[in-house]
């Protein structure tokens, strides 16, 4: 029995060693994910700042001239 007894207490320290890690990886995890919705905002909010200033400037480029009187009919 007593064999036994130890044998359990070694499973459960194994055990306990295994979900100590995955829990620590957890948290690595997360912080990535994290870390990852920061830099996906960044890069949306740049996107659109370059396209309000894309979309600036070609309100500023003249259109070419819509008149076809001077070509021939």
């Amino acid at each position: 029995m007593h064999s036994e007894l130890d044998l359990l207490r070694q499973e459960n320290a194994k055990l306990l060693a295994e979900n100590a890690k995955i829990k620590a990886k957890n948290v690595r995890l997360r912080q990535a994910i994290k870390d990852n919705v920061v830099k996906l905002t960044k890069l949306e909010q740049s996107d659109k700042e370059k396209e309000i200033q894309i979309t600036s400037q070609s309100s500023d480029i003249p259109l070419p001239d819509k008149d076809h009187s001077h070509l021939p009919h």
